[in-house]
């Protein structure tokens, strides 16, 4: 059964008749029948609520979307792909020669980055090939660089130079750092005796 809102109204009528409405008037209340009418009519609501609560479900559902659309693997604009290898070659020592033996100074910077972040190095080429103490290695680093990013770089890049002033570290063996000569540590002993 559906009650219509204009017998709400006269439920509600009867209702304060038989309470009395004097008691109602005497502590100022206000009539609940009018208030109900006015409800009911749409007199008093406020026509911003709806888009607000629009706005509100829209955002929702955008943010829904995109949570989505992320744990799907997709990439945001913010993610280009900037520092990330795009290089054929692998990360690896030996890869890194093959790429200086194709004479592919792209190939090689690529590789070679993506190499040092494997074994943690955080800093730059220079930075590694200063640690290294081989100041071979730090020139054909700087050539390297020079051949990917200068513009005024004439010539093709000698790959097997590089090679050469790589394997004169041991890179293969030893990995991105050398160990510091001495035999003090960074850090004082866990437990000094």
């Amino acid at each position: 059964m559906r009650v219509s809102p204009a017998q709400v109204t006269d439920a509600l009528n009867g209702l304060q008749g038989a309470a009395g409405s004097q008691t109602a008037d005497a502590f100022g209340a206000t009539d609940p029948v009018s208030q109900g009418e006015q409800v009911f009519s749409g007199q008093k609501q406020n026509p911003l609520w709806p888009i607000i609560a629009v706005v509100c479900a829209l955002g929702w559902l955008l943010t829904s979307l995109l949570w989505w659309h992320r744990s799907r693997g997709g990439k945001s604009t913010g993610e280009s792909g900037i520092g990330q290898s795009t290089a054929r070659t692998p990360a690896t020592p030996k890869g890194i020669l093959t790429a200086c033996a194709q004479n592919d100074p792209a190939e090689t910077l690529q590789a070679l980055r993506q190499w040092l972040r494997t074994l943690g190095h955080s800093g730059t080429l220079e930075q590694w090939a200063q640690t290294q103490g081989n100041s071979a290695l730090s020139r054909e680093i700087a050539g390297l660089e020079a051949a990917c990013y200068s513009q005024t770089q004439s010539g093709q890049w000698n790959g097997a130079v590089l090679a050469e002033a790589l394997n004169a570290t041991e890179f293969q063996k030893r990995g991105a750092r050398k160990k510091p000569s001495g035999n003090r540590s960074a850090l004082p002993p866990l437990y000094p005796t």
